[in-house]
């Protein structure tokens, strides 16, 4: 089973002013809903342009949606906002392990399946006088309990699926589900990854990008995934408590190189296009847990930095608190 990045990237024009600084941008609810563009997603990439547009920012697409190739997803960019996208992105060989990518279509099946090869530890067609435990590698991504669609309500999203999932082998084992890695927002693996990837953007650049901003419609994915990051940055090596934020520590110490510079910031912005609504009681919700079961956030964790209308309001904002025209 191949482990699929979801990242597009484009490539920055020239421009006599380079920027310091780099977005990372959210698909669904931000761009699209659906199969529909939302309006403010061209005039915000317009604005991202120089005149013979070419983006003069780097920029990086990252998505929980695992439903379709990178090269597909660029395909789509490329129709709806009528700019040349480009995929980028390795997969993984295949492992013995179990690779959970994105909510399947008849979750029964699955959920039966994967099941089985929990408790066999991978042979499943014999079955084993007695749990077996620890379990073989589990391996999942794309961890939002909800994501908005065309649909007027949110949808269910894989981390539906993985709570399904952890509810079940509990039920039937008697223990925890140990996952060997989780990576996908909000995990801060991805947006390490997603900073290498703007800095090979930026090689042009006169420098790498020192700030990035994160624009996201998901308070639970978006919005504590940015913050995360912005709190790895600020820690100190190898002081990181969550179970993702010690697998990057070991990423970091194996292959990190002067041209993976680290940021000094990860700025989250909220868009009002997707999940989360203003017009909603926050006060309502303020106790839901809608948060993968492997990380415990904090208020602050859960707080943007700024809340704004559309993806046009943000690029405007970025804009103006980089003082970038």
């Amino acid at each position: 089973m191949k482990f699929l990045r979801n990242l597009s990237r484009v490539l920055p024009g020239s421009d006599s002013k380079k920027p310091k600084f780099g977005i990372i941008c959210d698909i669904d609810g931000v761009i699209t809903r659906g199969r529909n563009v939302l309006p403010a997603a061209k005039a915000a990439f317009n604005k991202l342009c120089d005149e013979r547009k070419k983006l003069k920012v780097p920029i990086v697409f990252v998505t929980n949606a695992g439903n379709c190739l990178k090269s597909t997803k660029a395909g789509h960019l490329t129709n709806w906002l009528e700019l040349n996208f480009s995929q980028l992105g390795k997969s993984m060989k295949p492992i013995d392990a179990i690779v959970l990518l994105g909510e399947p279509v008849r979750w029964e099946t699955s959920l039966q399946l994967i099941i089985d090869g929990l408790l066999s530890k991978g042979y499943a067609e014999m079955p084993p006088s007695a749990v077996q435990y620890p379990h073989i590698p589990i391996l999942a991504c794309n961890m939002d309990l909800q994501w908005m669609a065309e649909a007027s309500m949110p949808r269910f999203g894989h981390g539906a699926f993985l709570t399904c999932l952890e509810a079940l082998y509990k039920k039937i084992s008697g223990m925890d589900i140990i996952y060997s890695a989780l990576v996908g927002k909000p995990s801060e693996i991805t947006y390490y990854y997603s900073n290498n990837i703007l800095i090979s953007l930026a090689a042009d650049l006169t420098t790498y990008p020192q700030r990035l901003y994160g624009i996201g419609d998901n308070i639970f994915t978006d919005v504590y995934g940015a913050n995360l990051y912005e709190k790895y940055l600020h820690e100190k090596p190898g002081a990181h408590s969550s179970p993702s934020a010690r697998v990057l520590d070991t990423i970091i110490k194996q292959e990190f190189t002067e041209t993976q510079k680290l940021p000094e910031s990860c700025c989250s912005i909220l868009v009002e296009t997707g999940v989360y609504s203003r017009k909603e009681d926050q006060k309502e919700h303020s106790n839901l847990d809608h948060n993968p079961r492997d990380f415990q956030p904090t208020h602050e964790d859960l707080k943007p930095k700024y809340i704004v209308k559309d993806v046009l309001e943000a690029v405007e904002l970025i804009f103006e608190l980089e003082k970038f025209h």
